[in-house]
């Protein structure tokens, strides 16, 4: 059985094979924490999955390079007194599953520098930033996203969000962390439940389709089941890691909860939030909630209100309203590939209004 400690030492073991500062007795303890049992042959193919994951995300990073050259030494020096020993017993096998479990490891230092110097920069990013222990995806205004977590699980991402996972999951716990709106595809699992973490709610799943969206600006925050079952806490701190199953709100196919947030202004606690009125409602179209991952843009009788923020992170677009009354005009439209500019003459033939466009400022007369 595998613990933390022996864990965090054969990660350390493969820096060194990273940097090329292993020596021959710690060649054997590698390979010996690889041979221990089926927990490590487990923890190793999950790893090789991440590194295969990884390696459609890395770009400038050239990791078959790196692989070559550690493939070329191990090789080289495999035949020496010291390591024959070693790799005498399945060398060809030995070799690539080092490599394979190195890759993962070699990724995430050199995507970690890359983290460290992007967020000196204040520039996001719509690719996976791979770490040690959790990979970060964000997605800028304007844009969609589209990835796999290691379990195989499909999530999309809609403009200003942001996902953060593990490499891979263990210890039989799948758990994400949301900000923003994305849409699961959760992979069946009933033994390791999936659990999305929002600042304000905490959802919990086995397997099914749900669409979540949890923007930290929003008023409120929404969970929709298209298909499965799926049971829903709210939280009194932010990102809360334990739930009371008296609390849980357990949602049917083509369902939705909204919450609404409520400020504690009395509160002196940083992270404590409060949420009020759950209301568990059908859902009557499905496409209006799921449109977004098909790069649609899809609004039914929405007023104005409701459909301003939607734009400015479709579009990354900033939008003022001279008219407030404006606010309670509804729209209904469905927009695929075109401009905020031709999106906003469609909808002044519904209702006439006047619009400026400054860069990337759009005031509503």
């Amino acid at each position: 059985m595998i613990n933390m400690s022996q864990e965090n030492r054969i990660q350390e073991l493969l820096v060194k094979l990273r940097n090329e500062t292993i020596s021959s007795s710690e060649y054997k303890e590698l390979y010996d924490a690889l041979k221990e049992g089926q927990q490590s042959e487990s923890l190793m193919k999950d790893y090789i999955h991440s590194w295969d994951l990884a390696s459609k995300h890395t770009g400038n990073f050239n990791s078959l390079t790196k692989f070559s050259e550690l493939k070329r030494k191990i090789e080289e020096e495999r035949d020496s007194s010291e390591r024959s020993v070693l790799f005498q017993t399945k060398k060809t096998n030995l070799t690539e599953r080092i490599l394979q479990f190195a890759a993962v490891f070699i990724l995430a230092f050199v995507a970690s520098w890359f983290l460290n110097n992007l967020s000196k920069k204040n520039i996001t990013t719509e690719q996976p930033v791979l770490g040690m222990h959790e990979n970060v995806v964000t997605v800028k205004n304007g844009s969609r996203s589209k990835i796999q977590l290691p379990d195989g699980t499909i999530v999309h991402l809609n403009s200003g969000s942001e996902l953060r996972y593990p490499p891979l999951f263990v210890d039989n716990k799948r758990e994400v962390t949301l900000i923003g709106e994305a849409h699961f595809e959760v992979e069946a699992d009933t033994s390791r439940p999936f659990i999305v973490k929002t600042p304000e709610m905490t959802l919990r799943v086995t397997g099914t389709v749900f669409d979540v969206r949890a923007y930290e600006s929003d008023d409120d925050v929404q969970t929709s089941l298209i298909k499965g079952s799926l049971d829903v806490f709210t939280n009194k701190r932010k990102f809360e890691t334990k739930f009371n199953e008296r609390d849980k709100i357990t949602l049917k196919p083509k369902e939705f909860v909204r919450l609404e947030k409520e400020n504690d202004a009395s509160s002196f606690l940083p992270n404590k939030i409060s949420v009020k009125n759950p209301e568990v409602n059908k859902i009557t179209n499905t496409e209006l909630i799921t449109a977004w991952k098909d790069e649609k843009l899809l609004f039914d009788s929405e007023p104005f209100f409701e459909l301003e923020k939607r734009f400015e992170r479709w579009f990354n677009v900033e939008i003022e309203v001279d008219n407030k009354s404006f606010y309670s005009r509804r729209f209904t439209g469905t927009f695929e590939s075109e401009t905020v500019e031709q999106v906003l003459n469609a909808m002044r033939l519904i209702i006439p209004f006047d619009y400026e466009i400054d860069k990337n400022i759009i005031t509503i007369k």
